[in-house]
């Protein structure tokens, strides 16, 4: 028994039953697997568990449980490690095929994209890239889909920044509107 010279051990199954030793000595193999090494002696901490009826650590879990705890984890690993193999389609890449856009749209959206880059804030940038696309730019309105509302309210409240930047970009004067369009689920 985990340590037990065998004359205690024997003493201790001839006087308490074998539910209740396993159950102590599964209550020392949790405390081992929650805090390795904290227990400086385990062949006492078992017997005392066991003479004295301790009741079970904090978070104790049984070891079925504990087993079937750890298999679930490993089973979501192994789910996550496989949907990694095949990468998902990033939100600029859907839109893009969804929305046919035209070479010369995403031409404007990576120049757009790198004079936000270059002048305005580091926050601003991280939200707005890879997370916008130039949808329509015929007219006198440069139509802009953006992958989220954080995209959106950071773009937006920089508006007359953007539209500067487009007509200059463009060549002629422009006003600037912005639309979020999500990925659907099913689109990963």
């Amino acid at each position: 028994m985990k340590g037990i010279p065998e004359k205690i051990s024997q003493r201790l199954a001839s006087r308490y039953n074998r539910q209740r030793v396993e159950q102590k000595a599964d209550y020392y193999d949790f405390e081992e697997e929650i805090n390795p090494g904290k227990i400086k002696n385990p062949p006492g901490y078992i017997r005392r568990a066991i003479e004295e009826d301790w009741g079970p650590p904090a978070g104790y879990k049984p070891k079925e449980q504990r087993e079937a705890e750890q298999a679930e984890k490993e089973r979501r690993r192994l789910q996550v490690e496989q949907a990694g193999a095949a990468p998902a389609r990033s939100w600029l890449d859907w839109i893009v095929e969804t929305h046919q856009a035209p070479d010369e749209l995403v031409n404007l959206t990576n120049k757009l994209e790198e004079v936000i880059r270059e002048e305005q804030p580091p926050e601003v940038y991280s939200t707005v890239a890879s997370a916008m696309l130039i949808v329509d730019a015929e007219g006198d309105q440069v139509k802009i889909a953006l992958a989220s509302k954080s995209a959106r309210s950071a773009l937006s409240a920089r508006a007359d920044e953007v539209g500067a930047v487009l007509t200059s970009l463009l060549g002629r004067p422009v006003e600037v509107a912005f639309q979020v369009i999500e990925k659907p689920f099913d689109a990963l």
